[in-house]
């Protein structure tokens, strides 16, 4: 037995009676080697692992172009996928017709090429003028379109011909597509943990679309070499000297069975829109309990990757053990069970508490492993099962299991974006659970309508067809059921947070205070708007009176710029301000339920001055008219998690040109003195960009050594009172600063010693390096134990 799970040669095996589907043309016994068959491995691991790896490098380019929204990630994600599922299919076609090993090494060559080609179509997409003009939506389309189509095809080529060489007779074909599926999913699972924990955190994206590209070439030189040199047997070897099968075999109707290939097509496309919109609701279900972190992401899609590789492999052994109609429609029922699970799993261990006394790393795995990992494992079953079904004739075999696999993928695709666009936003995440469960449920009624086996008496096809419709009843009922029990816990739940308003006494008044996920956001007093109950709110006041101050002495109306709304309580605070009545107040905010909330529970006239702009950060810092603002505020933060592309010195590029001469920027981070990376690498990129950085604190909170919230101010040099000389303008610097605010202001040498003490593991950071979610895991590790 190989990695494959495929003897050479093959053995005779006992097999249950055989259906309809048995009734296949037994094609040439072909005799594999070894060697291709771990060739083959090799390439499943490499190539999934290259599409995980070119799609976190693609958040990365894009980022920066066309932000990093719901709609910018969906699309990424959505376009990648299209371009699976059209290389899927178009392979399929191509793998009966030519030689795996050329399909496959020039694949993995066009791969290579188009891992080259994504930092480029970025680069340029980013200085074209054309391109800036555009819609900021035609725009995310057309950059996740360019930048993300081609890898997605290319390296999507290899899967049809790869299971097409194996095959040697048709009853196989589940176990070997099954088994190939399954090294796929691991390696995309290795793919997703090394572009996240490894590569990002030490290369920088162009480095490592580079590497790639050089590892996919050296994989396509060895499978084209060592293809040619192994015998991969008997019809195979014909095909490599000619190059090209019997097409007028291959067109052929009478080796499909059309009515059962509908059904075919419709039950992967099905459980693949479920697995997506699983996938989905997973980190809304659980980032209220354990935060976003770059843990979640990879213990979410870790264990759902796991689940479906071991899925996808038991699934082979079940097509070519049994390969009928009755062991499909039990597995379906198996994935609604499984999917109606998460409910009540949840439900039970949210009352019981008892992931509560473990650190955050345990609680995101067992959490993953105890709501996601079933489910993952019954619906990798699946595919492997509907191609034996539906595979009859060896020769046909790479083309039905290449459009399986691309309505597959399609499915997928309509799941991910029915749950981040429609589904959480309207039922919220549990209850999109509960409705995925139900769609399994209705497709093991619709395999109630095929051919039983040929051996059932009449008993026993009657006992069948009535479990057929009572289990199926039964699990309906309970969805119902669960529907009606399982209620969303928070106020509402959006596309980026669930979102809580709780009553507390803070400062010895009744206050609400918003929740996003499980970070507290704000402290509001519905009754009294100059209310700030974060001292760092405080510092932001002092520089907008400043602000203001300054611009109505340059004649000008005052305008601050706010960057992440939260429950706006320092907006409502400014509006309140009768000092600051002419301030003109922008407050860009990604998500529009904040906005919501905040009108609905948290004071926020809808008459209100304050002008709120939903979308990206970047995009707007971008788009906005140039030197318009007089002071721009940046708190876009959430519990471990910091959008990485409004931290590099390009962003901090578009800020100076979006101020006035005299603006200020003024940048909340969240860290340690003494043992936080993040707060260094802040300090050191904003004084990269502006002359003029000072690193300030709330006076009551400055000489805390823990994590703390610090505000990073920079402004353009503009040294009043002609000092000159370097300790000259120090003292003048830091006299304009402190005139400005009550913040306390770290001296320079402790910010010097602070960048000192950090050196290269604090990196400057940049468009192309910028590794925040690692330099954060200091703190993650350190709230988990």
């Amino acid at each position: 037995m190989t990695a494959l799970g495929v003897a050479t040669p093959p053995t005779k095996t006992t097999r249950p009676a055989s259906n309809h589907f048995d009734q296949t043309t037994p094609g040439e016994k072909v005799l594999v080697s070894s060697t291709w068959k771990f060739t083959i491995v090799a390439v499943a691991i490499v190539s999934n692992a290259a599409l995980l790896i070119a799609q976190q490098a693609a958040f990365r380019l894009l980022a920066p172009v066309i932000g990093s929204s719901v709609e910018t990630w969906s699309a990424i994600i959505g376009v990648f996928l299209l371009g699976i599922a059209i290389g899927n299919h178009y392979a399929g076609k191509l793998a009966d017709r030519f030689s795996a090993v050329t399909l496959i090494s020039g694949s993995l060559a066009a791969g290579a090429i188009s891992m080259l080609l994504m930092p480029v179509i970025a680069d340029n997409l980013a200085s074209s003028v054309a391109f800036a003009q555009l819609s900021l939506s035609v725009q995310i389309f057309t950059g996740a379109f360019f930048v993300c189509l081609l890898p997605g095809i290319v390296l999507s080529l290899v899967t049809p011909p790869s299971i097409r060489s194996i095959v040697n007779d048709p009853r196989e074909i589940g176990s070997v597509a099954g088994r190939i599926f399954a090294w796929g999913t691991f390696g995309s699972l290795a793919g997703n943990y090394l572009a996240g924990f490894v590569l990002l955190a030490i290369f920088g994206v162009r480095v490592i679309t580079s590497m790639t590209a050089a590892g996919l070439v050296v994989l396509a030189v060895a499978t084209f070499l060592g293809g040619r040199r192994q015998a991969i047997g008997g019809r195979q070897d014909q095909k490599l000297a000619r190059g090209i099968a019997n097409t007028h075999e291959d067109r052929s109707t009478a080796d499909i069975d059309r009515q059962w290939y509908r059904k075919a097509l419709l039950i992967v496309f099905a459980c693949s829109f479920v697995t997506g919109a699983v996938e989905g609701a997973a980190f809304r279900i659980l980032a209220p309990l354990v935060g976003v972190s770059m843990f979640l992401s990879a213990g979410v899609v870790g264990v759902i990757l796991a689940g479906m590789s071991f899925g996808n492999a038991f699934g082979g052994h079940l097509a070519t053990r049994f390969g009928t109609l009755q062991v499909l429609r039990k597995s379906l029922i198996a994935c609604a069970v499984a999917t109606l699970a998460v409910a009540p799993l949840w439900k039970f261990v949210v009352s019981s508490g008892i992931f509560k006394q473990m650190s955050l790393i345990p609680q995101i795995l067992a959490w993953s492993f105890t709501l996601f990992l079933l489910p993952a494992i019954a619906f990798g079953t699946i595919t492997p099962q509907v191609i034996r079904l539906s595979v009859r004739s060896v020769k046909n075999s790479g083309k039905i299991s290449g459009q399986l696999y691309a309505w597959s993928t399609v499915g997928c695709i309509v799941g991910i974006l029915a749950a981040a666009w429609f589904s959480i936003e309207t039922f919220g995440a549990i209850r999109t659970s509960i409705l995925c469960g139900m769609i399994p449920v209705a497709l093991a009624l619709l395999t109630g309508n095929g051919t039983p086996q040929a051996t059932d008496d009449v008993a026993q096809t009657s006992a069948a067809k009535s479990d057929q419709r009572t289990i199926p009843a039964a699990l309906l009922v309970a969805a119902v059921a669960l529907l009606l029990v399982c209620k969303s816990p928070y106020d509402r739940e959006s596309r980026y947070f669930s979102l809580e308003v709780d009553a507390d006494v803070l400062d010895g008044r009744d206050v609400k205070v918003l929740v996003l996920d499980r970070l507290v956001h704000s402290a509001i007093d519905l009754d009294d708007p100059s209310f700030l109950h974060y001292p760092h709110e405080r510092i932001q006041g002092d520089f907008t009176r400043a602000a203001a101050k300054d611009a109505r002495a340059a004649g000008r109306t005052p305008r601050i710029l706010v960057i992440g709304g939260g429950g706006y309580s320092f907006p409502r605070w400014v509006e309140s301000q009768s000092d600051l009545h002419d301030v003109i107040i922008d407050v860009v905010e990604i998500d529009p339920a904040v906005t919501e909330i905040a009108h609905d529970l948290l004071g926020l006239s809808r008459g209100t001055r304050i002008n709120s702009i939903h979308m990206d950060g970047r995009q707007y810092v971008k788009a906005a008219p140039a030197a318009s603002y007089d002071l721009v505020i940046q708190d876009a933060v959430n519990d471990f998690s910091v959008p990485y592309h409004l931290m590099t010195a390009e962003y901090n590029g578009l800020i100076q040109r979006l101020l006035q001469p005299d603006g200020v920027y003024l940048l909340t981070v969240i860290d340690a003195m003494e043992s936080g990376r993040f707060l260094a690498s802040a300090v050191r990129t904003v004084k990269s960009s502006f002359g003029d950085t000072h690193l300030l604190a709330p006076p009551e909170t400055h000489k805390i050594r823990d994590r703390s919230v610090y505000v990073i101010g920079g402004r353009f040099p503009a040294i009043a009172n002609g000092a000159s000389g370097t300790q000259a303008e120090t003292q003048a610097s830091t006299a304009w600063w402190k005139d400005r605010s009550y913040a306390h202001i770290f001296p320079e040498r402790e910010v010097t010693g602070l960048l000192e003490r950090r050196g290269d593991s604090s990196p400057l950071l940049t468009d192309d390096y910028a590794p925040v979610d690692t330099l954060m895991t200091s703190h993650f590790l350190e709230r988990s134990k």
